[in-house]
């Protein structure tokens, strides 16, 4: 028991004049932090991109959505003509967050289906980097209420 208390003691002793850190052990510590740092930010930066592009694809397929809905209350009213599908275009505000932003919109007959046409939106971007961005595609099938197909 005896033995127990001198050895603490000692360990106290040798360690009482000593105040604050070493040289050694901050340069230990700010290599430590600064590897950390290193591979910290690349993945941020990665994350940062791959949000913008969600929100952009995101805002895509509302456009794209909106488009065929538009067509289908058109559609409803009779009013679907080659002219209103070629008249579509993205709203301001995709036009401001989508670079180079454009809406494709097809109209193509179904084959053994008089009455029907399939209606295609496809709407396409420039990532920041002047690729193009995989584009947002949406189809409805329409069918004339007279069983025409026009």
């Amino acid at each position: 028991m005896q033995n127990v208390k001198t050895n603490r003691n000692k360990l106290l002793a040798s360690h009482a004049g000593r105040r604050g850190f070493t040289l050694f052990e901050l340069v230990i510590s700010a290599l430590l932090l600064g590897s950390v740092a290193m591979a910290v930010v690349p993945v941020l930066h990665w994350v940062q991109r791959e949000r913008i592009h969600a929100s952009q694809e995101r805002l895509a397929l509302q456009e794209a959505a909106n488009t065929l809905e538009f067509f289908a209350a058109k559609q409803s009213q009779g009013a679907l003509t080659e002219t209103i599908l070629n008249e579509q275009r993205l709203s301001d505000s995709a036009q401001q967050r989508l670079t180079d932003g454009q809406l494709h919109v097809d109209m193509t007959p179904e084959e053994g289906l008089p009455a029907a046409k399939r209606i295609t939106v496809k709407v396409t971007w420039e990532t920041g980097k002047g690729k193009k961005s995989a584009p947002v595609q949406l189809s409805a099938w329409f069918y004339d209420a007279g069983g025409t197909g026009q």
